[in-house]
C-alpha cells in the first residue's frame, strides 16, 4: 500500500471515529435534555417556579431550621438527662 492510501485509510478511520463520537455525544444531549424537562416539570408540579428555585430552598432550609428549634425545645432534655444520670 502507498503512503498516499495509507494516509487516506488513516483519514477515514478518523472520520469514522469523530462520526462516532458526534452521534455519541447528540444522544447524550438529547438524553440530558429530557432529563432537564422532567426535572422542570416536576419542579413545577410542586408549584415551584424552576428560576425561582434557589429563593425555594433557602426559605425551605430556613422553616426546617426553625421546626427543629421549636421540636428541640419542647423536649425535655433536663429530665431525660438527669434520668440517664441517675
Amino acid at each position: 500500500m502507498s503512503n498516499y492510501e495509507q494516509e487516506i485509510a488513516r483519514l477515514q478511520k478518523a472520520i469514522k471515529d469523530a462520526e462516532n463520537k458526534r452521534v455519541k455525544a447528540q444522544t447524550e444531549i438529547d438524553m440530558l435534555t429530557r432529563q432537564k424537562e422532567e426535572i422542570l416539570s416536576e419542579i413545577m408540579a410542586l408549584g415551584v417556579n424552576p428560576d425561582e428555585l434557589e429563593d425555594e430552598i433557602k426559605k425551605l432550609e430556613i422553616e426546617l431550621k426553625d421546626k427543629l428549634i421549636e421540636v428541640n425545645s419542647m423536649i425535655p432534655w433536663d429530665i431525660l438527662e438527669s434520668k440517664n444520670n441517675g
